[in-house]
């Protein structure tokens, strides 16, 4: 394992990097050691593993930290040139990871073969975006504590009568600011994905059937494909529950999507 520094961004190798690439972003709140876990003990024998992680969400508490999408993707892109990497065969985001992985692939710096957002939040918020990147990163707070979500979140989210903290602690950093959570959630919500040019690459769009925003988001990113386009619904399920409880399934679909590129098996 490698890791490569830039200021607060962070960015971890698992993997040669001569084998086919496959990126992880996590998402707000999330760290990558405990969320993408079960992906890389199903990924890392047969593929490089590139998993960058953004300010704040080093599993300690950062009071003061900046996060931007266009700034994390730049991040991204100076790192893997650094590397010699130029183009990724996958590259997964999941809830905030799936901005920043869809701005990389917007982008086209470095060559996206698949891209694979869950749980994306392409609706831009506009003059509601700091009061709901306020309320999201207030309930985020709770979780860590074992205190469930208010019910208008929670049913935002698409939870339902389920467990929300024992589905999103299992993939929380166990240490983050309120900081780090409102400035993630703001970045996400002031994205404006229809100023960005069109995605490319082929595009994965999963989320759980029960989010209440995913279907905007789905049509929005539908629109601005070129390349092909697949739709996952995970039912029963809400935001990033997948993730959390069958990342089996997500393994299978990123695999699937690395070997499609290649036309081949990878041995």
């Amino acid at each position: 394992m490698t890791v490569m520094m830039k200021d607060s961004f962070k960015c971890e190798f698992i993997g040669d990097t001569t084998r086919p690439k496959i990126l992880l972003m996590h998402g707000m709140g999330f760290w990558w050691k405990k969320c993408f876990r079960e992906l890389i003990d199903a990924l890392s024998d047969n593929y490089c593993i590139i998993l960058p992680e953004a300010a704040g969400h080093h599993n300690v508490k950062e009071k003061k930290v900046h996060i931007d999408i266009t700034d994390i993707a730049a991040n991204i892109e100076n790192t893997l040139k650094e590397k010699g990497i130029n183009s990724i065969d996958v590259v997964y985001g999941i809830s905030f990871g799936a901005t920043v992985a869809a701005e990389l692939a917007l982008r086209g710096i470095v060559n996206v073969g698949t891209l694979i957002v869950d749980g994306a939040q392409f609706v831009n918020m506009g003059g509601s975006g700091k009061l709901s990147a306020f309320v999201m990163a207030w309930q985020f707070m709770r979780l860590p504590k074992g205190r469930h979500m208010n019910s208008y979140v929670r049913g935002q989210l698409g939870y339902g009568d389920r467990d929300e903290v024992k589905i999103l602690t299992p993939l929380m950093c166990d240490e983050i600011s309120f900081s780090a959570l409102y400035r993630s959630a703001l970045a996400c919500y002031m994205y404006d994905i229809s100023s960005r040019g069109d995605f490319r690459c082929d595009l994965v769009f999963m989320y759980g059937a029960d989010e209440q925003f995913a279907a905007k988001s789905e049509m929005i990113a539908r629109a601005k494909t070129k390349g092909g386009f697949r739709t996952m619904k995970f039912r029963g399920m809400g935001h990033a529950e997948a993730l959390s409880c069958s990342a089996d399934e997500i393994a299978a679909t990123i695999s699937d999507s690395a070997v499609r590129k290649h036309k081949k098996p990878v041995i």
